[in-house]
């Protein structure tokens, strides 16, 4: 296929160019959804379960608390978790 090409540059940057150029466009429309609703499949109550989840807190937003430790499973890391997990667990919830 190269020596192809090579035989007719000219027309094959004009394709390129018409390609970019078309392409670029529509990239210039791409518009981002930001919520992630309209990635939940319609039916099966997933949709109302994720309304139910920001009608209780507001949005839907992770919270992550991460425990770093060479050894994860010593009894001492895991008393951490346990530890972390009770006081992440007592945040207050809005009303």
């Amino acid at each position: 296929m190269i020596p192809f090409l090579l035989a007719r540059r000219k027309p094959a940057l004009v394709m390129i160019a018409l390609l970019a150029a078309f392409l670029g466009w529509h990239a210039l429309r791409l518009r981002i959804d930001p919520g992630v609703e309209s990635m939940i499949p319609v039916g099966g109550g997933d949709l109302e379960g994720l309304r139910t989840l920001h009608a209780l807190f507001g949005s839907d937003e992770v919270i992550v608390l991460a425990l770093h430790s060479d050894h994860l499973f010593s009894r001492e890391s895991l008393a951490r978790l346990d530890r972390l997990t009770r006081r992440g667990s007592r945040f207050p919830r809005p009303p």
